[in-house]
């Protein structure tokens, strides 16, 4: 089998294998730190197909330029290939960050944050198009360096560098907001919150208040997980400012603290439990006036 193609076909089955992976996980676990893993598992791939296009020159069967090129010198097709394939690492690079930054908010209001996203995705097109245009271009093709030849060494440590630099902050954030719930353990001095980019222990004697909100305005997210199921990390409203969340999103219900001059909200995922939870918490605090 003719190397390129054999290539080729690893790179797809690579990513079929891993679309039927991607479905499975969510029908096990459809929660959003499975579908940000899923994402990011298909946009390796991808970023590793640049890479395969760019290192080595092959790869032409992925965007269709061996009935483009037909009758071009080998060189200048490996040359052409390289070259979309530079475009199509960086695209890839960027729709990565831009679906981590979705993911996670970072401080940056909804509507800003969807319009980053419109134009990332805008950007990611055009760097897919450009190129594959701009090689059609018989000048242009002519124009390009020839390849740079490298041994297996050197393919294999650009690619692994390359692939680290861009998915270790994607995979570090992943795991800083791994669970998909939110965990209260209550102990005799103190309980803990546990969720995604929250995790505070309360002693329950350096509670300064606490109460109960039935319609609770959690605001916007600075920086967290803000997901159809989970709210938490940082977040920012009208009444408190800054604040630090731990709720699922489709409860209204709130348990509002004071705590060390700090404001923290959290939630159990159904109002009755919440309401259990407070409860629970007000005959333990009971040098809190509610």
């Amino acid at each position: 089998m003719d190397p390129e193609l054999k290539g080729t076909h690893v790179v797809l089955f690579s990513l079929i294998v891993s679309s039927i992976c991607v479905l499975v996980c969510h029908l096990i676990n459809p929660g959003p730190a499975v579908k940000y893993c899923s994402l990011l598992i298909l946009m390796s791939l991808l970023i590793a197909m640049g890479l395969y296009m760019y290192l080595t020159g092959k790869g032409t069967s992925f965007i269709n330029a061996p009935v483009a090129w037909s009758g071009w010198d080998e060189d200048i097709i490996k040359s052409c290939t390289s070259y979309i394939g530079l475009f199509f690492t960086a695209g890839f690079t960027i729709l990565t960050v831009g679906i981590s930054l979705l993911f996670l908010g970072f401080g940056v209001p909804t509507k800003i944050l969807l319009l980053i996203i419109v134009v990332t995705i805008l950007l990611v097109l055009w760097l897919m198009i450009y190129p594959i245009r701009k090689v059609h271009n018989v000048d242009f093709a002519l124009s390009l360096k020839p390849i740079k030849e490298r041994n297996l060494k050197e393919k294999w440590t650009v690619f692994a560098a390359a692939l680290i630099i861009v998915l270790a902050p994607c995979t570090a954030m992943f795991c800083m907001s791994s669970n998909d719930d939110i965990s209260i353990v209550l102990s005799d001095d103190s309980f803990r919150v546990k969720g995604p980019m929250f995790d505070q222990t309360f002693r329950y004697d350096k509670v300064d208040s606490l109460e109960l909100d039935t319609d609770f305005d959690k605001g916007s997210r600075r920086i967290g997980m803000g997901s159809e199921i989970i709210s938490s990390g940082t977040y920012s409203n009208d009444e408190f400012g800054t604040y630090e969340l731990a709720s699922y999103t489709g409860c209204q219900y709130c348990i509002v603290i004071e705590y060390e001059d700090k404001m923290y909200a959290f939630n159990q995922s159904t109002e009755s439990e919440t309401q259990i939870l407070y409860d629970s918490l007000s005959s333990k605090c009971n040098n809190i006036i509610t």
